[in-house]
């Protein structure tokens, strides 16, 4: 084989191991299946460490390898000289290189998980409906990492980052490879393709899916067999032999062996997105008169201080309602910069925080053994060393504040007089626990936090559940006074702290209801809670 028929090899290989570009892949697969030439060239270089090693080090993948820590070698043999270690490891690490290669290569028709899975979401969880999920149970917006998804029952409709759409109606199982890549084992999809994503593969027990440019359904059934229908455009069908080429209204059944045979599917047999989109009304709708049930609920609890909802709020309105039956006008909040924007479902109000200066100011007044914080938000992004939910002012004891930090932990702390609350020693705490991840930001989580003066407990809760505890050792009441969410006052701080970067501690996200309750609820009211109000 000539030196440029060897290139063309290698920059498939590349195109498609490190590019993940599915045509380079199919056609590396064909010249290899069709051409001995091809298969020697290939079994050359894996037996072959020095021709493999030049073709690597010309092509800039050998540094991967020559830098890579290298196992200690056997102490018999730590006598041999250094630059022959160094060869021997590259050439080793070569040829796993290549057998990893023909191992990834020899599942072009079979569903699998890469060795090294990427680490960067590869989908999102756009809706469900009634999913039920096995293990991991992802929400509506969740991003989602290289992995299996089991669906029980019910129907959840996925984004890929290529811009693939896939709609999966239970039960299904499925893997997630790439942005370009999924491995269904059984269910039933349907797949929408947008010119970008062109190339989109979904691997089945017997075949591989290839899409053109189209809108295809799929079945594969647990037996292995599966069919595959065309509603508009071309896919690929890779089993047994020659590709089969399909095309608007055209099917074919695939059976357990990869044997392909043209047959007829009626668009009934997979699902449908006019279906879904009125499934997911009709739970908007529900999940709303449930909501606005428990919300009333809970503002009506003689223990509930403050009960914003904002389902009353006009676009142009620059205050709150407290909705809490014990309710004093200073517990109305004033709004400083925020505005509104959509909620947790359409027609459902929030608050947006994107500024600096954006804010909600209320006062509470009373002084109360026990508090529970709790708020629905969607974090956009944590640029700050701290975010704050709710800030009191500062120059009084037994005042909470309620925080994430940059990490995405939950925090709680406790003014304790005994000093500037600029100083370290004068809070108590803070008790934290971590209660999100970068996967979260820009969807919808429950959080909570509750204090018992009377034990000393703090404890954290992300959508009804308990997430970490602690203990405020001086067991101080709680006085409600001024309360900032979204930001802190800079007038408390001096000029010196107001030019520090930490003097940033603005929320950047969305507010969709905060409740301030005297008592410290337990992990069963606010499960309750959580499900009444998620979207």
């Amino acid at each position: 084989m000539s030196p440029d028929s060897e290139t063309t090899l290698l920059d498939l290989l590349l195109a498609a191991r490190d590019g993940n570009d599915a045509s380079a892949r199919a056609r590396l697969n064909e010249l290899l299946r069709q051409s001995p030439a091809h298969r020697a060239t290939m079994a050359r270089l894996l037996v072959d460490e020095s021709a493999l090693i030049n073709r690597l080090r010309d092509d800039h993948m050998v540094a991967m390898l020559e830098t890579a820590p290298k196992p200690p070698l056997p102490a018999h043999r730590n006598r041999a000289p250094r630059r022959k270690q160094a060869a021997n490891s590259l050439a080793v690490a070569a040829v796993l290189l290549f057998c990893g290669f023909l191992a990834w290569l020899a599942l072009g028709t079979k569903p699998h998980t890469p060795a090294a899975p990427e680490t960067a979401p590869v989908a999102l969880l756009k809706e469900e409906s009634d999913a039920v999920w096995q293990g991991e149970s992802p929400r509506s917006g969740s991003s989602l990492l290289p992995g299996p998804l089991k669906l029980s029952s019910g129907m959840a409709s996925l984004e890929f980052s290529s811009g693939a759409r896939i709609l999966l109606e239970g039960p299904a199982e499925i893997s997630l490879i790439s942005g370009m890549e999924v491995a269904c084992r059984s269910g039933n999809l349907l797949a929408t393709v947008p010119p970008p994503a062109r190339g989109f593969s979904i691997h089945t027990p017997s075949s591989r899916v290839v899409d053109l440019g189209t809108i295809f359904g799929l079945q594969v059934r647990p037996a292995g067999d599966s069919l595959v229908k065309v509603m508009q455009g071309e896919v690929e069908i890779h089993a047994n032999g020659s590709p089969v080429l399909l095309t608007d209204e055209e099917a074919v059944a695939v059976d357990s062996r990869g044997n392909t045979k043209a047959t007829s599917a009626s668009d009934a047999l997979f699902p449908s997105v006019a279906n879904f989109d009125g499934r997911i009304a009709a739970n908007r709708e529900a999940s709303a008169s449930r909501w606005l049930s428990a919300s009333k609920s809970l503002a009506n609890d003689p223990g509930t201080l403050l009960a914003y909802h904002f389902g009353e709020a006009h676009p142009s309105a620059r205050s709150v309602r407290n909705h809490a039956s014990s309710a004093a006008i200073p517990s109305h909040a004033s709004l400083v910069g925020t505005g509104w924007t959509e909620g947790r479902w359409p027609g459902k109000r929030a608050l947006e925080f994107s500024g600096r200066g954006d804010r909600m100011l209320f006062r509470l007044a009373g002084t109360h053994k026990a508090a529970t914080f709790l708020a629905w938000v969607r974090v956009d992004s944590l640029p700050n060393l701290y975010q704050i939910l709710l800030m009191p002012d500062a120059y009084r004891t037994s005042a909470l504040s309620w925080m994430l930090d940059g990490n995405g932990n939950l925090r709680l702390a406790i003014t304790n007089g005994k000093g500037n609350p600029g100083e370290p020693h004068s809070w108590e705490g803070p008790v934290r626990a971590p209660a999100m991840t970068d996967l979260d930001l820009g969807r919808w989580i429950f959080l909570a936090s509750t204090y018992d003066s009377t034990t000393g407990s703090v404890r954290h809760y992300r959508d009804g559940a308990q997430i970490g505890q602690g203990e405020f050792k001086d067991h101080l009441p709680v006085i409600h006074n001024s309360y900032t969410f979204g930001n802190w006052n800079s007038g408390d701080l001096n000029a010196e702290s107001r030019r520090s970067p930490d003097a940033y501690r603005n929320f950047n996200g969305r507010l969709d209801e905060l409740a301030i309750i005297n008592r410290a609820l337990s992990e069963g009211e606010l499960q309750a809670i959580y499900q009444a109000g998620k979207p």
